[in-house]
């Protein structure tokens, strides 16, 4: 570090920060001055914004932003810190009026939690690679927008660019579950929510940096849902075993194994390793476990009852709007019956079902189905099912007229 500094030092040009301190005054002083439309539409044309006059008017939409009224002194005082380099950071790029606009969307989110403006006037890294990232993709700022901690991403570039892999989700995200009580749900969904935004912004920008070509997108988009959808599941089995106890002919620890009985079969672009950023999870639920037998806590109930309650949890940790935003939505209409038919099958009667009751367009969606959490012995006898479903013969001439049918309909 310290040679880095000596060299840094070195190569330091005091007239450059001369030059850019001029500029920040001139912003600045435009800014703050009463006929500041007329003072900054020709510093922007000179700066190079293609459209001079709508940047001038996305400034005085944010003037009269009803948190920007609002904002203490202090705040204030950090906002004109932050504006100048702003300006200067979306000049640099290709379209900087459009960046600006783009940016001064997410600024509208930060109005009132000035210390954002902090991080990013004290580590202008961290602003280039922002406006950059805005200026390629409006969904980044809409994206940090919606939860602007995240920004503490933006400070290390080499994580920005090199998402981690399913192992590392999974050591990353066990980690910080640890730290949260495992009474505390509201917390434990925040951090799940946060853990998302976080990892999607960091597989956007190295989308956007050209470090991952669009198969390795969708296969980062879904290890991550896995590893949130396994820990949706680890949670939603603690708070029914420390309620009910673990249903009756598995694990002897009174905790149990988290999801035994239990497996998450995923379907569509979720079993097809293709999620996009805002895909939904299709999934079907399945238990195997006595249906006669209860749980072994002092507030018992059946096993068939509990693995409802499961999926039903499950769904809950997923979807529910809390302050961070919803994780996922969850589609389970492609469980046996649809809508109609329970949310939680059990492996004998969706075999059954496949087997008697099923469309052929019910067949075709098995094609990328696959066990995404859960028993894993439990999965290994769905794939068995899976496989006897898809192997079964079938009519050639009534195959194929059910699926011209079926296409004809969509």
């Amino acid at each position: 570090l310290a040679v880095s500094q000596c060299f840094a030092d070195f190569l330091h040009d005091p007239e450059e920060d001369g030059d850019q301190e001029e500029a920040g005054r001139a912003w600045l002083a435009a800014w703050l001055a009463e006929e500041r439309s007329q003072l900054l539409q020709p510093m922007f044309q000179e700066a190079g914004y293609e459209s001079p006059a709508q940047s001038v008017s996305d400034l005085e939409q944010l003037r009269e932003h009803r948190l920007f009224t609002l904002m203490s002194p202090e705040a204030r005082q950090r906002f004109e810190t932050f504006l100048p380099l702003l300006l200067d950071e979306a000049a640099e790029t290709n379209k900087p009026s459009l960046t600006l606009a783009r940016m001064l969307g997410l600024v509208s989110s930060i109005l009132g939690r000035s210390v954002y403006f902090v991080l990013l006037y004290e580590n202008t890294g961290a602003l280039k690679q922002l406006c950059r990232l805005c200026s390629e993709s409006p969904w980044v700022s809409e994206h940090i927008a919606k939860s602007p901690v995240i920004l503490d991403e933006l400070l290390d570039a080499r994580s920005l660019f090199h998402p981690p892999n399913r192992e590392q989700l999974q050591d990353e995200l066990r980690q910080q579950m640890l730290r949260i009580p495992e009474d505390d749900l509201e917390t434990q969904m925040n951090c799940l929510r946060t853990f998302k935004q976080s990892h999607m912004l960091r597989v956007a920008a190295s989308e956007l940096g050209g470090h991952l070509p669009l198969m390795k997108v969708s296969d980062y988009l879904t290890w991550l849902a896995e590893v949130l959808l396994e820990e949706s599941l680890a949670i939603a089995w603690h708070n029914l075993v420390v309620k009910h106890g673990v249903p009756s002919g598995l694990s002897s620890d009174e905790k149990g194994i988290a999801g035994e009985g239990f497996a998450a079969i995923g379907y569509g672009k979720l079993g097809g390793l293709e999620l996009g950023y805002s895909s939904d999870l299709d999934m079907v639920f399945l238990y195997d476990a006595d249906d006669y037998g209860v749980t072994s806590g002092p507030k018992s109930i059946d096993n068939q009852v509990f693995y409802m309650r499961l999926g039903q949890r499950i769904i809950h940790i997923l979807s529910a709007q809390t302050t961070q935003g919803m994780l996922y939505e969850s589609d389970m209409r492609l469980r046996p019956s649809g809508n109609s038919g329970m949310l939680v099958s059990s492996l004998a009667a969706f075999k059954k079902y496949q087997q008697n009751d099923a469309w052929t367009w019910e067949h075709q969606a098995l094609v990328r189905a696959r066990g995404i959490a859960g028993d894993p012995k439990l999965i290994e006898n769905f794939n068995l099912v899976r496989r006897d479903i898809l192997a079964a013969s079938r009519d050639e001439a009534e195959l194929r007229a059910e699926v011209k049918a079926m296409r004809e309909k969509m």
